[in-house]
């Protein structure tokens, strides 16, 4: 019976392990089968209990020495490796290698990091250890004891795989829906599943869209920075940004410096916007910036508005005077920068779309009617007809609830046919174009 206590196996966290895959991990069977290797020996260590013991008298090569057994493995999945080991009290220190590879050539491994360092006393040493050489050859448990002289005992290995239980596909470690929720796992994933608010019409004179599918976006450059990402998304045909990153990550439009852009004919500042997952921690702000510069790139001020998450899971808008901007008026004249900062405590990603300024201006009835379309039949089985009301038609977008193109077309006329008979019955939205503007309009086929 072993005089060493057993490991227990903890779930720490959202992870817990699957089957052992390790036989005769504590040589309790008097014998090292199915061990192999010129240092496999199972010994009493004097109370009883078995141990493997391998008595190095020339250093040489780590593999001049080695304990192994082969086991099944799955590239790309990560393993627990836990076991005891320790020295004699004449060797005092010494290391060892330690991981899992192949059993044959080229003998790729995944080694631990830092090697275990023994001493006289035994130890217990757990790593975790992903396998990336690929399943072209068998695997194994490995202990390469040959770089050191002295005694190496080693008792109680283990081999399990790690399994995170935030990502098994099962309602377990307290979640509240598949593989998330729970007290142990991040917050749901909680992306728009709608388009962004469709702006409303208004004269393109009067606006200036830093971003936009529904005005004419007039930026030159875009980018992150401080640690921030920025990626496209799309939904229902709309497009627009993702922002992730720590605190102080922030994504930037540039307007070609030296020559920025006067903006201080425009009264207000436009911002569709939405946070994903939970509240940001208290203190979290979300910044939106405008920066000034004179002709000759020197940078001018900022003026600034800070947006307090409050709200996750839907669309909102920032619809506001310039006017309540903090910072000064005069770096209006010559924007030659925007940024949108995430500052304080870090918060999930953020998506935003329709970022401009404007007049607050709409145009009237008549002139709305010079982007309207119709389109009939809709409901259809086949051909959905599209008339643009004496204007051309540029182009027309098809997307499924996805977000996937599945039809484009650019008639160039005042009329369009979609052929539906190609699509699955469903909903899609169509993204209809023409000089005067754009508009999405849902379409069913039967």
């Amino acid at each position: 019976m072993k005089k060493i206590t057993l490991l227990t196996f903890i779930l720490i966290g959202s992870f817990c392990y699957a089957q052992e895959l390790v036989t005769n991990g504590d040589f309790e069977t008097g014998v090292a089968t199915p061990w192999y290797g010129n240092a496999a020996n199972a010994v009493d260590d004097g109370s009883g209990n078995f141990v493997n013991e391998a008595n190095i008298t020339a250093a040489g090569t780590p593999f001049s020495v080695n304990l192994s057994q082969e086991i099944v493995l799955e590239s790309g999945k990560t393993y627990e490796i836990t076991f005891n080991a320790y020295t004699d009290t004449a060797t005092g220190t010494r290391g060892m290698v330690v991981g899992l590879g192949q059993t044959a050539d080229p003998f790729s491994a995944n080694l631990v990091n830092p090697n275990p360092i023994l001493i006289e006393t035994s130890q217990t040493y757990t790593y975790s250890v992903t396998v990336d050489y690929g399943d072209a050859v068998p695997d194994r448990v490995i202990f390469d004891m040959g770089a050191e002289t002295g005694f190496v005992f080693i008792d109680n290995v283990s081999v399990q795989e790690t399994v995170d239980l935030c990502n098994d596909g099962i309602l377990n470690n307290g979640e509240t829906e598949i593989d998330c929720g729970g007290p142990n796992c991040d917050a749901c994933p909680n992306p728009p599943t709608t388009a962004a608010p469709l702006p409303p019409a208004r004269d393109p004179a009067e606006v200036f869209a830093v971003y936009s599918d529904a005005y004419t976006a007039e930026s030159s450059s875009i980018g992150a920075f401080g640690g921030g990402s920025i990626d496209d998304y799309m939904v229902g045909g709309d497009n627009f940004l993702q922002l992730s990153g720590a605190p102080g990550a922030n994504v930037q439009w540039e307007f070609g410096i030296p020559n920025g852009v006067d903006l201080s004919g425009f009264t207000h500042y436009h911002m569709d916007y939405f946070f994903e997952g939970d509240v940001p921690d208290p203190g979290a702000i979300f910044q939106t910036i405008i920066q000034g510069f004179d002709n000759n790139s020197n940078f001018t001020g900022n003026t600034l508005h800070n947006v307090t998450p409050t709200v996750t899971g839907s669309w909102l808008s920032l619809d506001i005077p310039i006017s309540t901007f903090n910072g000064g008026v005069n770096v209006r004249n010559n924007v030659g920068q925007m940024q949108l900062v995430m500052a304080g405590p870090e918060f999930g990603p953020t998506y935003i779309d329709n970022v401009y300024f404007h007049n607050n201006t709409v145009l009237s009835t008549n002139e709305f009617e010079l982007i309207d379309f119709t389109v009939s039949p809709n409901p259809t089985n086949n051909v959905w007809n599209v008339r643009g009301n004496d204007q051309t038609i540029t182009s027309v977008v098809v997307f499924d609830l996805l977000g996937k193109e599945v039809i484009r077309l650019e008639p160039k006329a005042s009329e369009a046919n979609i052929d539906a008979s190609g699509l699955t019955n469903g909903i899609y939205l169509a993204k209809i174009s023409s000089i005067n503007g754009t508009k999405t309009i849902k379409l069913v086929k039967e």
